[in-house]
């Protein structure tokens, strides 16, 4: 019987440019990539990549953590024995690493898009910066080949933000989907006297998270009352029971819920969300969070089992400048798999 070696790697990837989010800015970000591996020469890698001010396990000690992890795995290979309470970022990459290494391979599902036949639609994300340098950003993801562009919105000025999306349906009309993310960033009454009529004139898709996640009676009440569609994006953040995951999506009632297998338990979280929303009719699509192109590469393959024929949030592999190159291809408003 061959024996597992399983071995815990961060790396510290930097980005193209400062990126600013609800949370802060960022230089850099660090990430830890599980490798499972056997003497017979075969090897599954996955990454953990959780994210500041989001992901519980978050900080110091959480590589102590992973190493405590992989040497369970190395004793039992057994992931069913093992506490990922709290741990998103880890269970998916042990539940990535554990695939590969069991099909001895990168590819992980039978799909078009993983055969290399079928690119994936994505939204192209406009990060926050000044409105300036958002609407330029916008112009190059639309000159690009998108058609469904998502701006990050709560953090600067609301009036000049607002602008800024008028800006952009003046300047492209009808010619794209726009999507707006506001990372928790505004009151319930807020949102629905000043923020859900300017959204609402501009034909928005969607919006993520207006509300904080503890504010689940303001969640209930715009997604009851907006004109716009309301997305649930933080709320879904950590491990949930069935039960729990069942009677938050009862009591708020959202249009969408957006699966970051990162900060959602895993694949196996995400998965678990989909079957509860596709039971209330609910719609739902998969976004990366900040992973390198080893996570990247992992979600989109697993995003392209989901029935999900919408833009889906898999186009950030571009904004780090010492990222691990997976293949993974942009052409026009599609991600695909060129090459392992």
């Amino acid at each position: 019987m061959s024996k597992v070696k399983v071995s815990v790697s961060p790396y510290r990837l930097v980005f193209n440019e400062r990126v600013f989010t609800s949370r802060g800015s960022l230089d850099d970000h660090t990430v830890y990539y599980v490798e499972i591996r056997d003497d017979e020469g075969r090897c599954g890698v996955g990454e953990c990549a959780p994210l500041y001010g989001l992901s519980p396990e978050y900080g110091d000690g959480l590589y102590e953590r992973l190493v405590k992890l992989a040497g369970e795995y190395e004793k039992h290979g057994d992931m069913d024995r093992m506490d990922f309470t709290n741990l998103s970022s880890a269970k998916f990459a042990f539940e990535c690493a554990e695939m590969q290494f069991r099909r001895n391979s990168r590819v992980i599902y039978d799909t078009p898009y993983c055969r290399g036949e079928e690119g994936q639609p994505i939204n192209g994300l406009v990060w926050m910066g000044e409105i300036e340098v958002m609407l330029r950003r916008a112009r190059e993801k639309y000159d690009l080949g998108f058609r469904c562009l998502k701006f990050k919105i709560g953090s600067k000025d609301f009036n000049r933000e607002m602008e800024l999306l008028r800006a952009m349906r003046s300047e492209f009309g009808n010619t794209i989907t726009m999507r707006v993310d506001a990372n928790c960033a505004y009151s319930p009454d807020f949102y629905m006297n000043e923020v859900e009529p300017v959204l609402y004139s501009l034909g928005i898709h969607s919006i993520e998270q207006p509300v904080k996640v503890a504010d689940e009676d303001g969640l209930r009440r715009c997604c009851a009352e907006s004109r716009v569609d309301i997305a649930l994006d933080e709320s879904l953040i950590g491990t949930k029971s069935t039960d729990e995951m069942e009677r938050m999506l009862d009591y708020i009632k959202p249009k969408y819920v957006i699966l970051k297998p990162t900060l959602c338990g895993g694949i196996g979280g995400a998965e678990s969300w989909i079957r509860a929303a596709k039971e209330r009719g609910m719609g739902y699509w998969a976004t990366s969070a900040l992973e390198s192109n080893i996570g990247l590469h992992a979600i989109a393959q697993w995003a392209s089992t989901i029935g999900v024929s919408i833009p889906q949030g898999l186009g950030t592999g571009m904004i780090y400048s010492n990222n691990i190159d997976m293949g993974l291809r942009i052409e026009g408003e599609k991600i695909w798999m060129k090459s392992l």
